[in-house]
């Protein structure tokens, strides 16, 4: 996970989901936090990621195997559920850090892109799911390459 997903002042230090970082190197362990909403954020994070793999899976094994009836609605609610899952993380510009920061708010950093990029795609996928086009399966590879980068 990427330690830029806002950046709070201009000092250099950063902050994601889960860790910390300082001039773009993040910190090797988790910081610990009784914020209600980074503990939030973190597990809508981890709940999209979840409802995205089970997505790709279905329409994976669907694509590749044999269809099967009424996957398509699961599919569906399991894309829809990354999507607002995953658009609830940025939450996170709610929390203390972000609040305590100059002006009241972060900037968005890096990480804050390749987000909105996921929940992009997993709504592109919804939409080619409805279309039931074989290429939903393109749109999956683009959000597992984006987890990845994050």
């Amino acid at each position: 996970m990427s330690c830029e997903l806002a950046k709070p002042d201009d000092s250099g230090a950063s902050f994601g989901i889960f860790y910390r970082g300082n001039n773009g190197v993040c910190q090797e362990e988790e910081y610990e936090t009784e914020d209600p909403v980074i503990k939030s954020a973190r597990s809508a994070l981890i709940l999209s990621m979840i409802c995205g793999f089970v997505a790709g899976t279905m329409v994976t094994f669907e694509w590749l195997l044999c269809e099967i009836c009424c996957a398509g609605v699961l599919e569906g609610l399991a894309y829809l559920g990354a999507w607002v899952i995953g658009g609830a993380t940025f939450m996170f510009y709610g929390s203390e850090i972000c609040l305590e920061a100059e002006g009241g708010q972060c900037e968005y950093y890096d990480a804050s892109t390749y987000m909105t990029v996921a929940c992009i795609c997993y709504f592109g996928c919804s939409v080619l799911l409805c279309l039931y086009v074989p290429l939903s399966c393109l749109f999956i590879l683009v959000f597992v390459v984006v987890f990845y980068i994050l």
